[in-house]
């Protein structure tokens, strides 16, 4: 990686001075090691040197082998399906499009190359742009493609650091973010993904951050925080995303100042969830890895992550969490007072939780209309079971309330009232 070197290990200094500020984060999901795929060599589903993975629509996974300048393709279960050499040994990032067309970065020679599903190059264009000189060039390391077939390329060795946007035929569009350290600004920017509404994530390396942006190009919201734990990011390399809106960070180093490769959850909040995987420098350990060269995640949520280091492929999936068994049976208690309002005035809402889960502090409040429950608020419940809310009555009308206290996927009481709000 190329970049302020320097700016890095100031930060890492400043980051053992606030080690003592660290708290713990507990934890909201947890990750099992299923399996991996690969080995160092030079036959059919060996590598050397992997250096990004994407997957298509079906599961299968792209595999950038690097020292064996090729791509190739597994299923979504490991096994091989087939293989193109590339023109570079350079290929530093992968991304598929709907139709299933692989896209390759060319480090080296600062291009785009797309490629049918079973590796025809289709076309290939030039990350360079006229204003950028032999000393200013593009070195382009990841790329994403968006539901417009835009492809969108993070670019580490132009004058700002940009994102830099081009049509599906390759013209040059526009440009995301500009050289800096505040929001919506990069430094040296190393993986980029794109969700199912266009919004664009990127992660930055020397910025220590990820950051999520509109397909207008807004600055949308970020996670920078710098200090040690594995909530916070040191060396951010690679994001993926799961249909939910959780992000799925490479990060070169995770809850030390050592080297610590590893793999973080953040929820669509920008909330840390959990740590996947472990770093392991001593060989092929089953779920460990050494150097995460990029991951991807699919339909049903499992997360697959390169290892660099030890050429395989490693697939995680998350742990169930087995639905409690109550001790005694819980039971809601729901008033509403007053429970007839004038339209523009306010009902209290309260009610009693008995024989609580343990580690369940929540009830939903929800409007039924027509057999149809719509959810209003979601109150916390006090220790004793108690909760409470007050709402403002807008609309003239029967509102019939309902009170659900729910955990995971299995509903354990209701209650409901009724209020009337009158013109």
């Amino acid at each position: 990686m190329k970049g302020p070197l320097k700016r890095l290990l100031v930060t890492l200094c400043l980051v053992a001075l606030a080690a003592c500020l660290a708290t713990a984060v507990a934890l909201a999901d947890s990750y099992q090691y299923v399996t991996a795929w690969g080995s160092n060599g030079t036959g059919n589903g060996q590598f050397n040197g992997i250096k990004a993975i994407a997957m298509d629509s079906s599961g299968n996974l792209y595999v950038a082998d690097y020292g064996n300048a090729r791509i190739e393709k597994l299923s979504s279960s490991g096994a091989y399906l087939t293989q193109w050499a590339t023109p570079s040994i350079t290929i530093e990032g992968l991304a598929v499009d709907p139709a299933g067309n692989v896209y390759a970065i060319d480090y080296w020679n600062a291009l785009v190359l797309k490629y049918s599903p079973s590796g025809s190059l289709l076309s290939q264009f030039s990350t360079s742009l006229p204003s950028e000189t032999s000393s200013v060039h593009s070195e382009p390391v990841a790329l994403a493609v968006d539901s417009k077939g835009d492809i969108w390329v993070a670019d580490t060795g132009s004058t700002d650091y940009p994102i830099k946007e081009f049509s599906p035929g390759g013209s040059y569009l526009g440009t995301l973010g500009t050289k800096g350290t505040a929001a919506g600004q990069f430094w040296s920017p190393a993986g980029i993904a794109i969700d199912s509404s266009d919004s664009i994530y990127v992660v930055d390396s020397y910025n220590y951050d990820i950051q999520k942006f509109s397909s207008s190009g807004t600055y949308l919201n970020g996670h920078s925080t710098i200090a040690p734990g594995d909530a916070n990011l040191l060396y951010p390399l690679d994001v993926a995303l799961d249909s939910a809106g959780n992000m799925y960070v490479a990060d070169a180093f995770s809850g030390t100042l050592t080297y610590d490769s590893s793999v973080k959850k953040f929820n669509s909040s920008f909330v840390f969830q959990t740590r996947i995987g472990a770093h392991s420098a001593s060989g092929v350990v089953p779920g460990t890895f050494d150097a995460v060269a990029g991951l991807v995640v699919d339909a049903s949520g499992a997360v697959y992550v390169a290892d660099g280091s030890y050429d395989r492929i490693l697939k995680f999936t998350e742990t169930a969490t087995p639905t409690p068994t109550p001790t005694a049976k819980p039971s809601v208690s729901l008033r509403a007072a007053p429970k007839s309002v004038k339209a523009g005035h306010s009902v209290t809402i309260s009610g009693l939780v008995k024989n609580l889960i343990a580690g369940d502090k929540a009830v939903a409040i929800c409007r039924k209309v027509g057999g149809k429950l719509t959810k209003l608020k979601s109150l916390t419940i006090s220790g004793a079971g108690a909760f409470q809310w007050t709402k403002k009555m807008t609309k003239p009308g029967k509102w019939t309330l309902v009170a659900t206290y729910k955990v995971g996927t299995v509903t354990y009481a209701s209650k409901a009232v009724t209020v009337t709000v009158r013109k």
